[in-house]
């Protein structure tokens, strides 16, 4: 997994927020470094990857194209259609388009939201209400997972 933890930043009058460093981290290659893709939730949030993810959920839409060409075509018009590749410069920093600033109700602080492959860049309360909600709607299947994690790990597969 690529993008962990959840992080806080700034967001100036220019519209530009530094990805945490550890997110820039978790891009795949030094090429994809360079930039990353944002495209708006299904909320009041924005949702951010590498390339390599981008190719998998551009693979993944096509599979569904077999059983539900109108679902994948809504699926791919939304994301990959959606998405905006925004340079990241040498200080970290990407420059958020206006309109994903307001699909996000962004203001001056953002919270970056690590989801494995993606993240979610997301407005602190917003971000904290989403965190708060996740953890309540998973304590009682938090156990099964955590044994299922010690596992991959005695077994060797805790990548």
């Amino acid at each position: 997994m690529r993008f962990v933890s959840t992080y806080d930043a700034g967001l100036d009058d220019k519209r530009r927020v530094t990805i945490p460093a550890d997110f820039r981290a978790g891009l795949t290659s030094v090429e994809l470094s360079e930039h990353v893709r944002i495209w708006p939730g299904e909320g009041a949030w924005l949702e951010g990857a590498d390339d390599g993810f981008i190719a998998a959920l551009s693979q993944s839409a096509e599979e569904l194209a077999q059983d539900d060409p109108d679902m994948a075509e809504a699926a791919t018009l939304a994301i990959l259609g959606g998405s905006r590749k925004l340079s990241i410069d040498s200080a970290g920093r990407i420059v958020l388009p206006d309109a994903f600033v307001l699909h996000a109700g962004l203001n001056n602080k953002v919270q970056f939201q690590g989801l494995g492959p993606y993240f979610r860049i997301t407005s602190p309360d917003l971000g904290q209400s989403m965190a708060l909600a996740a953890r309540d709607k998973t304590i009682a299947i938090k156990p099964r997972i955590f044994a299922m994690a010690r596992r991959k790990v005695r077994e060797g597969d805790g990548s």
